[in-house]
């Protein structure tokens, strides 16, 4: 859960604590009698009156229930989960009425079960107790709202603010936004200038558009001569005139003026929240302590209706000044759209003035204290609405104002190229028809057949690359032998084992006997050729040459079987490789806007954490022991915390990052009061966040975060 919620949790709890409806540690039965002085009727009574069962009920309802603490490491940490305003109001008009009904039908003096002895100031309702329990917790609820409302409100200005930086930094900016509100410009003038002929009579036309027209010229020349005029009087001296502002001056000159009230506003903003955090419903240990007089053995405490009633006292006057402190906060950060003089925005946003209004506040009765639950609850109205309109009136434009000229740009573009591709239909048709066929032939073609024959390949035994068989070989080298043996018989050799050994050195390739004898035949080729052995010698070497080709042929064809699955792989390889790199090249544009995102959160957490150091090293005060922060300060730092909770979902959870972090943001925040009970059933109360958290520890807290989370010091953390 968020800060607002941590710190409602810690108030429910207390006021739980002061007015024993905690039902773990506490006797809910004397409890009600306590609260409503009834000790003849049971929690679970049904002799009780119409108001005190709506009253228990509204007190024990899960709107005024401690929320629920989640983990440090929930994705919504910066989120406050809150009751809801209309149910609270709801609850508040259900009391009211039946109160109401109640002491319509009696006086206070004829309640027969009432007791308001001891009392004191406290007697001022029908169940004072019990009606202060109620408004504590309404008031703690509406207290975490307007904390809620502000931080959120304050949050959302820098951006705003940024924008309006931007575009005064040049003239060309300022240029841009004058092209973006031109149209809302000349609406305006329009409107001015129908309002203005409308109230004359037609006679009258020519003269008031003169005098529009000079309006004109001096809302955009007034400043210009107002200078020219004291340039030129000035001691008599006849200076140069000097020249009138441009246009690109004058909208410069109201984006600055924007940026400065918004900057204003949120000083105004951030002051009230700063206020607000460090003034709330906050119950002192020694109020909660004093309720508790003794324990029974089953570890639940009992109490006397005195000792409440002293330290309901506190309380009331706790919620005296606190609710006086929100009516004040709401009413100042409501006004803060007002047209005001620098000077007056400047006194306005300094709430010193709150804060010792605070010390003079007198204990306001019951009765009065419904009423200022009141004017708190419909002050949130006038809040929002008041706010709605400083954005409108100085925030950034709208994005129709923003966007209409790329809109209309783009627009333009999209008829243009839509008119061409209506008059080339058929050709965009064919275009489209042709892509699909080629990607279709490139999948089909050079992936999914190459992948085939891979499979083929390794799945059957015999070569499919064979360019010649062993058989054709083996037959060729034999007629070769055979050759070779007959010319050498028919050239007188007849011993068999030479003409063996003959054969065996023609199967090697040794024709040394045919090229002897060829040799000789040359001699006289014409003469041999007819009636010699030369043809018979030539056609022999033929049949060598073509044995030769063969051999030739073999060894290439064991070197494409020995490498025929590495083929298969290398005519697939290219056509995977290219789909390889479109795919990763489409991963990579997805992660890279991933990426850009996460860095871009990272930036801002840089920055929140940058500005943290500067409110920090602001109000660092050396040779003070306790350093508590302005109350600007303090609500500066609450939204930059704020900002820094929203990003911890992006924070990886290795290493305990993210819970880290979030322990490191709860020290920034200085940590909402809150309580907690000892095994032993003892009540402790935790010190308040300003005595707690120093400047200088919270300074030491992001010295150590800069140490610890590599993401703040740019380093990319998967």
């Amino acid at each position: 859960m968020g800060f607002v919620s941590e710190r409602l949790n810690a108030q429910l709890r207390a006021i739980d604590a002061v007015f024993h409806l905690d039902p773990e540690h506490d006797d809910l039965s004397n409890t009600f009698t306590i609260l409503f002085g009834q000790a003849s009727v049971s929690v679970e009574g049904r002799t009780q009156s119409n108001a005190v069962r709506i009253i228990w009920d509204v007190l024990q309802s899960p709107t005024f229930r401690r929320p629920r603490v989640k983990k440090s490491d929930d994705s919504d940490l910066a989120e406050d989960h809150l009751p809801p305003l209309t149910e609270v109001a709801e609850r508040l008009r259900q009391v009211r009425e039946a109160l109401f009904e109640e002491n319509l039908a009696h006086t206070p003096s004829s309640t027969p079960n009432s007791d308001h002895t001891n009392l004191g100031p406290l007697k001022q309702g029908r169940y004072p107790l019990a009606e202060l329990a109620f408004l504590s917790k309404v008031a703690a609820v509406l207290h975490a709202h307007l904390l809620h409302r502000l931080v959120t409100a304050s949050s959302s200005l820098p951006p705003h603010v940024s924008y309006w930086r931007d575009q005064e930094i040049s003239n060309i900016r300022a240029g841009y936004y004058l092209l973006q509100t031109l149209p809302r410009r000349i609406y305006r003038y329009a409107q001015l200038l129908v309002a203005s002929v409308r109230s004359q009579q037609p006679h009258h036309l020519r003269p008031q558009f003169q005098i529009f027209s000079k309006k004109l010229l001096r809302r955009f020349g007034g400043a210009g001569q107002q200078v020219n005029a004291a340039s030129a009087t000035f001691l008599g001296l006849g200076l140069r005139r000097l020249r009138p502002p441009t246009v690109f001056e004058l909208a410069r000159q109201e984006i600055r003026c924007k940026r400065e009230k918004l900057e204003i506003a949120r000083e105004v903003e951030a002051s009230c929240l700063g206020l607000l955090a460090d003034h709330g419903v906050d119950i002192k240990p020694a109020t909660v302590r004093a309720t508790f007089a003794r324990r029974s053995a089953e570890g639940r405490f009992k109490v006397s209706r005195e000792d409440v009633a002293e330290a309901a006292k506190e309380v009331q006057a706790t919620l005296s000044k606190v609710l006086i402190l929100m009516t004040a906060s709401l009413d100042k950060v409501t006004r803060v759209a007002d047209d005001m003089s620098p000077e007056e925005e400047v006194v306005w946003a300094d709430v010193s003035s709150l804060e010792e209004d605070i010390g003079s506040t007198q204990v306001h009765s019951i009765a009065d204290l419904y009423d200022e639950v009141h004017r708190v609850y419909t002050s949130f109205i006038t809040f929002d609405w008041s706010f709605d309109r400083l954005i409108r009136k100085y925030g950034r434009p709208s994005r129709i104002t923003r966007y209409w000229l790329p809109a209309a740009t783009g627009a333009f573009l999209a008829y243009s190229i839509g008119s061409t591709l209506a008059l080339r239909w058929d050709d965009v048709v064919d275009w489209v028809d042709n892509l699909r066929d080629t990607i279709s032939s490139f999948f089909t073609e050079w992936i999914v057949k190459p992948l085939q024959n891979v499979y083929t390949t390794i799945r059957h035994k015999e070569a499919q690359l064979a360019i010649t068989s062993s058989e054709s070989l083996n037959a060729d080298l034999k007629a070769l032998e055979k050759m070779v043996v007959e010319y050498a018989r028919d050239h007188g050799v007849t011993d068999p084992l030479e003409l063996t050994r003959i054969g065996e050195q023609a199967q090697h390739g040794d024709m040394s006997l045919v090229l002897q004898q060829y040799a000789e035949e040359l001699k006289a080729p014409f003469k041999n050729a007819l009636s010699g052995d030369l043809v018979r010698a030539l056609l022999i070497q033929i049949q060598k040459a073509k044995v030769d080709g063969e051999l030739a042929i073999s060894a290439l064809d064991k070197l494409l079987r020995s490498n025929e699955l590495n083929f298969a792989f290398l005519a697939v390889m290219p056509s995977i490789l290219l789909t390889w790199s479109l795919v990763s090249s489409s991963q990579r544009l997805w992660r890279g806007s991933k990426e850009k995102n996460r860095e871009k959160t990272y930036r801002l957490v840089r920055g929140s954490l940058r500005n943290i150091d500067r409110l920090l090293n602001r109000a660092n005060q050396q040779g003070r022991r306790v350093q508590p922060l302005p109350h600007q300060a303090h609500g500066l730092l609450l939204c930059e915390v704020y900002l820094l909770r929203r990003c911890v979902p992006s924070i990886p959870r290795r290493e305990n990052y993210r819970q880290n972090f979030v322990e490191d943001l709860r020290e920034l925040e200085g940590g909402a009061n809150d309580t907690e009970w000892t095994p032993n059933h003892e009540f402790h109360l935790i010190p308040d966040s300003r005595e707690r958290w120093t400047v200088t520890q919270r300074m030491e807290t992001v010295k150590r975060m800069w140490r610890t989370y590599p993401f703040v010091r740019g380093v990319p953390v998967t």
